[in-house]
């Protein structure tokens, strides 16, 4: 049961098809609950998860590393990757909004990303959100301000 709250974490930008295949495979045969991987690579390791008849889920991170993409453009990839098969998303927040202190547009960037989320079909689907600050690139005052 707890293998079920594991999530593998395969973000790095040169994954090949073989390395992304033995992964999935792992996790499979580890019964993790989730595969997190860029968005970009959704597609490729559902095929795999559907070949392995698998239950674990996917989720796919957006915007990685530095969250340094438009809103709109955010909204498009987190819709993007859950029509390819993601269950959760987990969204880089803008930094430099974050430390400009930049409330409005930072605010519009996470309205932005949730109305991509509740719009996608199947609109009755439960899809998971995560915004994520990159912490080492922001100081204690940064975050809580």
């Amino acid at each position: 049961m707890l293998e079920q709250l594991v999530d593998y974490t395969h973000i790095l930008p040169f994954t090949r098809k073989g390395d992304l295949y033995r992964l999935i495979q792992e996790a499979h045969q580890a019964k993790v609950g989730t595969v997190c991987l860029n968005e970009g690579k959704i597609a490729e390791a559902q095929r795999y998860l559907w070949d392995l008849k698998s239950e674990v889920q996917l989720s796919a991170v957006i915007a990685f590393p530095f969250g340094e993409r438009s809103s709109y453009a955010k909204a498009s990839d987190v819709r993007t990757a859950l029509m390819l098969g993601a269950k959760e998303v987990e969204v880089v927040t803008n930094m430099g909004l974050l430390r400009e202190k930049n409330k409005a547009d930072f605010t519009y960037e996470i309205t932005q990303v949730l109305a991509a989320v509740r719009d996608t079909p199947p609109l009755d689907a439960r899809y998971g959100v995560k915004f994520v600050v990159e912490n080492s690139y922001v100081d204690r005052e940064e975050i809580i301000s």
